[in-house]
């Protein structure tokens, strides 16, 4: 794409783009014996800027210093540098780049791009909506149009499918739902063997795998450090340290909570929520249909966290020493509180914690997401929209 792009919009010479992988061995060798000959091998007598785009670059041995050389001696050449190991990506590279480049990290699938890759149609008439709703919480529209969909249903089966299974690419293609299961497996061995083993020299993986399984079970609950260190059998050091690997490796991810200088909020522990939860269904091999599973609500929740990471949100969540709680708060101009409610609604009302909330900060708006259900009330200055989950 971004090649497509330099040729077709910035008029690019084609023969000044070059594509590297380091999953060829011979490419690597040659690469790795003396990178000054294999660049100018490919850019003599070329003039002018040259892109390059080296992918599985963590196979290079001391990719960092080689990097550094290249920006150092080419400053013609603009480096495209990407990894499937993001760990051994950025402890290869990290240390000899800063002030030299750019970090972008790719999620998998939004439930936007999931839809897209399944059903036009369906997808163009969630796309209106969907940017509506996201105009709305950015404050470049006052109201929602609160008419449903003539797709709900057919939304409402394709988000159970995206809950379920994830957005990982290569799950999504599958058509079949045992070809997606053996796909998400294949994806935790190769996480554990390549990343984990390899990179940081963690002999005990059944332990390091059944601390993924335990903390499959927490999504959305505030981490008890103590609790933990006692189901899992390890140490604090060791918990902290396993906590900050999937952090890193993109398994997990930590949100803190949300204050304001008053006294009554709880300052202290994260929740965790996984970044892809068709991962964290294989951890626990749990694959059934949403209406029969006993944690519906929290991976609903850890869904929506999920879509707010993607789009880059500040995340938090609110909840005070007696026990009030909010599911999300987004910091914008004001406070924007977020409650999961997914079931169908027929009498909008709001949670004692989420009024609880609303009469603690009074924002101007918020937002209780559901399952399928419109509507809209007003609690004192605030306008509280219901809206199907999967809009978020």
């Amino acid at each position: 794409m971004l090649e497509d792009f330099l040729i077709k919009k910035k008029k690019v010479n084609p023969a000044s783009i070059f594509y590297f992988s380091f999953e060829d061995p011979e490419i690597r060798f040659q690469f790795n014996q003396n990178p000054r000959e294999f660049i100018e091998s490919k850019i003599k007598n070329l003039k002018g800027k040259i892109w390059m785009f080296l992918d599985e670059y963590h196979w290079i041995e001391e990719g960092g210093q080689k990097l550094k050389f290249i920006y150092d001696f080419y400053p013609q050449i603009k480096l495209f540098v990407t990894g499937s190991s993001s760990l051994e990506l950025t402890f290869k590279t990290a240390q000899y780049l800063v002030g030299r480049c750019f970090y972008f990290y790719l999620y998998p699938l939004s439930f936007f791009e999931f839809l897209r890759y399944k059903n036009k149609e369906i997808f163009n008439s969630y796309q209106e909506r969907q940017e509506n709703l996201w105009k709305f919480i950015q404050g470049k529209k006052k109201t929602i149009d609160l008419t449903p969909s003539i797709y709900e249903n057919n939304l409402s089966k394709m988000f159970e499918e995206y809950v379920v299974f994830g957005g990982y690419p290569e799950v999504v293609k599958k058509r079949e739902k045992e070809l997606k299961k053996i796909t998400l497996s294949a994806i935790i061995t190769t996480y554990l063997e390549r990343e984990i083993r390899s990179l940081l020299l963690i002999e005990d993986l059944a332990s390091y795998r059944k601390f993924l399984q335990i903390l499959s079970t927490q999504i959305g609950q505030i981490i008890n450090y103590q609790q933990l260190s006692s189901d899992s059998g390890l140490y604090f050091k060791l918990l902290k340290k396993y906590l900050n690997i999937l952090e890193e490796t993109f398994v997990i991810k930590s949100i803190q909570p949300f204050f304001e200088n008053l006294s009554s909020e709880l300052r202290k522990n994260p929740k965790i929520y996984f970044v892809d939860f068709g991962l964290r269904n294989s951890l626990i091999d749990e694959f059934g249909f949403l209406s029969f599973r006993v944690d519906k609500g929290a991976l609903v929740e850890n869904f929506v966290f999920s879509e707010l990471l993607k789009k880059e949100e500040k995340i938090n969540f609110w909840r005070t020493k007696a026990k009030a709680e909010v599911d999300f708060v987004l910091k914008k101009e004001f406070p924007f509180p977020l409650e999961v409610k997914f079931q169908k609604i027929k009498k909008f009302n709001l949670s004692k914690s989420f009024l609880s909330f609303l009469g603690a900060y009074r924002p101007q708006k918020a937002l209780v997401l559901t399952n399928q259900s419109w509507g809209k009330i007003k609690y004192r200055q605030t306008q509280v929209f219901f809206v199907p989950v999967w809009y978020i």
